[in-house]
């Protein structure tokens, strides 16, 4: 993913922008064709997930297939579909198929329009199928028996059963993973952009190469899509994180007691995607300089909450839930002198969180 700037003073903050892209699917023989191979033919605990824009188009059409590997009785799929209690709405369906029969989990909530949601089916080993929207459950049900693998193509933005069943929107940061991903684990890793091998992921399709007729997967493992009659288009309105750095084990020099650490008011700035943003100000009360580099740690977040900033590091001589960011590029803050780190915090259904903060300074070590 690309970076989208975030600046005050002192500290660049950044995000996902410039070189963020996702594929637009709904015009006629629109589809990603990924060859079948053995990575993707998974008949044990499986997650396919992915963030989806739907058009209105969607509403026209009882099928509306997001991704695809499916056949008569086995395989999987994520698609929305006319709702069985009310025709007018299109949930989320996820299909794994078992040797006892097909099996369909229809979500409760309607695919909402024209705003980026998070989709993820999942089959785990107690024998249960779930379906998240947005990092919350949406459905779920017994499914005792695992998927049976097939040895068919898969699709993205269409199937195999015809062009009528095609997606109608975007569709960006596909992923199909070989585990059954928790709820935590869904909610730690949407808003990540992994775009390196993971344990676990057997495909990836991030779709940010802007052009051309590849679709390449970046999990390592080569299941490259061929790109047909699909639209490049911009997605920077989807704010993905690049995935966190190894974790730091110490930090040299705490000095939370020469430093008075303030935080302004939480404020709304982005109602799609739950971000709140805050301002943390910084002021040497020690009396003496103090040299850099310095950074400012970030304690006790709530899982689900990603720090923004530039060099994020985690887990900085705290166990879990701390981020650590620099101040002022290593150089010394004078006595009295104040500086401030802007700080953009980004969740799903979370709406209220505490932490800590405290400054240390030298340098981090892994």
């Amino acid at each position: 993913m690309g970076y989208r700037v975030f600046a005050s003073a002192l500290l660049v903050l950044q995000s996902a922008a410039a070189g963020n892209f996702a594929l637009q699917f709904g015009n006629p023989g629109s589809s990603v064709l990924v060859l079948n191979s053995a990575s993707l033919n998974i008949s044990g605990p499986i997650t396919v997930e992915a963030w989806v824009k739907a058009d209105p188009a969607i509403l026209d059409n009882f099928y509306n297939f997001i991704v695809s590997k499916q056949l008569y009785g086995t395989g999987y799929t994520l698609l929305s579909i006319v709702s069985t209690t009310n025709p007018t709405e299109r949930p989320f369906q996820f299909e794994a198929n078992s040797v006892n029969g097909d099996f369909h989990l229809q979500g409760t909530s309607p695919v909402p329009i024209s705003v980026w949601t998070h989709v993820a089916g999942v089959w785990s080993q107690d024998g249960v199928a779930r379906l998240y929207v947005n990092g919350r459950l949406d459905a779920s049900r017994s499914v005792p028996a695992p998927p049976v693998a097939n040895n068919q193509n898969l699709y993205i933005g269409n199937s195999l059963f015809g062009d009528s069943y095609r997606w109608h929107g975007l569709i960006d940061e596909l992923r199909i993973w070989n585990a059954a991903r928790s709820q935590n684990d869904i909610n730690q890793s949407m808003f990540l952009s992994i775009s390196t091998s993971y344990p676990g992921l057997v495909a990836r399709w991030g779709f940010d190469e802007g052009s051309g007729t590849v679709a390449h997967d970046s999990s390592g493992n080569h299941n490259d899509g061929s790109v047909s009659q699909a639209n490049w288009v911009s997605a920077d309105d989807l704010v993905l994180l690049p995935t966190p750095p190894p974790p730091i084990t110490s930090c040299s020099n705490d000095i939370s007691g020469k430093t008075l650490v303030t935080r302004s008011p939480t404020h709304y700035i982005y109602p799609s995607q739950y971000e709140f943003s805050q301002t943390i100000s910084v002021t040497n009360t020690s009396g003496s300089t103090l040299n850099g580099p310095l950074f400012l740690v970030i304690d006790g977040l709530t899982p689900g909450v990603f720090v923004l900033g530039n060099q994020l590091i985690t887990h900085c001589g705290s166990p879990n839930g701390s981020y650590l960011i620099p101040l002022n590029a290593g150089m010394a803050l004078q006595a009295g002198q104040l500086t401030a780190a802007l700080l953009v915090f980004t969740t799903q259904g979370v709406y209220s969180f505490s932490y800590t903060t405290r400054v240390f300074q030298g340098m981090p070590s892994n």
